[in-house]
């Protein structure tokens, strides 16, 4: 009988322990000292993808009527960009004033015709600007970014927590973000494009003439064998 009330005693205070246990997570819960705040653990939720909107310049000198071959290269690539990423507005600013200036906003013009970009897309303005005043090109696209690694060394031998570390795959995904060619792949993807016939019937073809699984033996090539174990 002692033990049986003893065990009923036990019984009694740990139930109690455990009603105050609950009352007081209660109260710290009705205090706000609990942490409801969720804490990204994956790399992919700390440094996410986003697709932003920037715009891209290129200046060109008129110091001179005449473009350099960089000067060319690098209005050509600026044209490529702008017709990939189909930039309905592409800003044409000149000089006022300034001969060269039309002369070089002219032959930019010319090259963005040359890498397809209509004239309709093309927006010339002037502003006030000094001799030598440079032709400024601007057009607003997407880019993929992400946050900014917090460029912390971390110790492995430091923790046990068996928790990524800060940077994890941080400068990964910053990579990944400058290798993305059209960002808008992030935001809805691209719709199929037609099958091509020709090669769909070559397919076919094959696949339905009866072919040996061997491999065709090769002309050029010699099989040397050795005979070991021969006295």
């Amino acid at each position: 009988m002692r033990i049986v009330s003893l065990f009923a005693r036990l019984a009694r205070t740990g139930t109690a322990i455990a009603v105050t246990a609950m009352v007081a997570a209660c109260s710290n819960g009705m205090n706000g000292e609990f942490d409801d705040v969720y804490v990204p653990v994956s790399h992919s939720e700390r440094y996410p993808i986003e697709v932003v909107k920037g715009t891209i310049k290129v200046n060109v000198p008129t110091k001179s009527a005449r473009m350099t071959p960089a000067q060319i290269d690098a209005v050509t690539r600026f044209a490529q960009q702008a017709h990939e990423t189909a930039a309905q507005s592409i800003n044409i600013r000149r000089p006022r004033n300034s001969v060269n200036g039309d002369v070089i906003a002219g032959r930019v013009t010319q090259i963005f015709a040359e890498q397809g970009v209509s004239g309709s897309r093309l927006h010339h303005t002037t502003y006030p600007g000094r001799n030598g005043a440079p032709v400024s090109l601007s057009f607003v696209r997407k880019f993929a970014k992400t946050k900014k690694c917090d460029g912390r060394q971390t110790r492995f031998t430091d923790t046990g927590s068996n928790e990524v570390y800060g940077d994890f795959a941080c400068y990964s995904r910053h990579n990944l973000a400058a290798m993305i060619a059209n960002p808008k792949d992030l935001e809805t993807p691209r719709t199929m494009t037609p099958a091509d016939p020709m090669r769909r019937s070559k397919v076919f073809v094959d696949y339905r003439t009866p072919k040996s699984p061997t491999t065709p033996a090769d002309e050029n090539s010699t099989v040397n064998s050795t005979d070991k174990g021969k006295s």
